[in-house]
């Protein structure tokens, strides 16, 4: 009771003080009666009088910064204030970005986070200072030092990582895998080596990370060897026909060295080059077409391949000795028959009057026949060697 007599004596001494406190820090309201106890009310403060920035001190690239803002009044306390629109910073802006409401962090480095509240005028004079740090492997690019090389050779993969924002990763382990693989592929730690020419995607493999390969292409190495055919494949060839002399040439691992620099040479005269390596013949004979590589080779090595052919179009020729000559003899007499047989590709057999006879290396021949009354005519067949 003492207390309250006291109060009552400083109301009526001092009023002018008690409405100053009333405007700072509670109201008073004057009882209706006088005499009657009333306990004073304590309005609380709402005024925004500082604003302060929390935020993780360290925040993994990709994932939400949960930063908030702290606004007080000026006792310290903390106000929950359902229209004020705190507003953060981030300094450098880049570092982040959004996503909707979130906020993701997205560059690594220092980065200084400020909340404010312009409609109370309230700036954090001491940001939060957050870290961020780069996420896990989310990208890697392959990169080759050369993107050709010749059979035996190799090539060398870089492999540059990322996170999901772009942040470049370091010290990540890495292999490298190529498609095609197998036997001619070699990989040697970041090393890649072809004998089979043709063209390889080159990967970098990393656990949790996509990527597009890098092209390699594998040439062939030089010459080695060269094959000569014909097309199409015939021992003898009737006037005219076109033959085409195919010539496959190889590198020392077997690789097929596409349009190689060759000479064609057709001898004895009488081919006509249609084209290079495609020949017509006008007349019969034996021929024999020379194909060489006139470019560098594996070594410094010649390469020249030779290919045979026969062009004929007939059986043999045959020449009579006295052919069609009149000659009187008495029946029963023998007449001896003789002349040559001329083939490009050779002299099989001959008959002379349904008699089989021998035909000498140099195509000659003879043969006895019996003259009958009246006139004579005296067959002679011969076959080549190609029937």
């Amino acid at each position: 009771m003492m207390v309250q007599s006291l109060r009552r004596a400083l109301l009526c001494i001092l009023p002018a003080l008690l409405y100053a406190c009333s405007e700072s820090a509670s109201t008073v309201t004057d009882p209706p009666d006088a005499g009657a106890d009333v306990p004073v009310v304590m309005q609380p403060d709402n005024t925004p009088a500082s604003i302060d920035t929390e935020a993780p001190m360290q925040v993994r690239a990709g994932d939400e910064v949960m930063a908030r803002c702290v606004i007080r009044n000026r006792a310290g306390q903390t106000l929950t204030l359902a229209d004020a629109r705190p507003e953060i910073t981030y300094d450098p802006a880049m570092s982040v970005r959004q996503d909707g409401a979130r906020t993701i962090a997205s560059r690594v480095g220092s980065v200084q986070v400020r909340c404010a509240l312009a409609s109370a005028q309230l700036t954090d004079d001491t940001p939060a200072t957050m870290e961020i740090v780069a996420g896990v492997p989310a990208r890697v690019t392959t990169t080759l030092d050369r993107n050709t090389i010749t059979a035996g050779e190799s090539a060398t993969a870089t492999c540059a990582v990322t996170d999901a924002e772009g942040n470049a990763l370091t010290g990540v382990a890495a292999t490298i895998a190529t498609t095609p693989m197998g036997e001619g592929v070699t990989v040697n730690g970041m090393s890649v080596s072809a004998t089979r020419s043709g063209m390889y995607a080159v990967a970098c493999r990393v656990t949790g990370a996509t990527g597009d390969p890098a092209s390699l292409t594998v040439s062939p190495a030089l010459p080695a060897s060269l094959m000569v055919t014909r097309m199409p494949d015939r021992m003898v060839y009737r006037v005219d026909d076109e033959i085409d002399i195919v010539a496959t040439v190889l590198d020392r691992y077997g690789n097929r060295i596409e349009m190689p620099m060759l000479s064609f040479d057709s001898a004895p005269m009488g081919g006509t080059a249609v084209r290079p390596g495609r020949f017509r013949y006008g007349t019969e004979g034996r021929y024999t077409v020379t194909v060489q590589v006139t470019g560098p080779t594996e070594m410094g090595r010649m390469l020249r391949e030779t290919t045979s052919f026969v062009v004929d179009s007939s059986g043999p020729a045959i020449t009579c000795v006295g052919d069609a000559t009149m000659i009187d003899l008495m029946p029963g007499a023998p007449l001896m028959v003789r002349g040559t047989l001329r083939d490009t590709s050779g002299v099989r057999s001959a008959r002379v009057a349904g008699n089989e006879v021998t035909v000498g290396t140099d195509g000659s021949f003879m043969a006895t026949v019996t003259s009958r009354f009246g006139m004579n005519f005296v067959e002679v067949r011969s076959t080549d060697t190609l029937g």
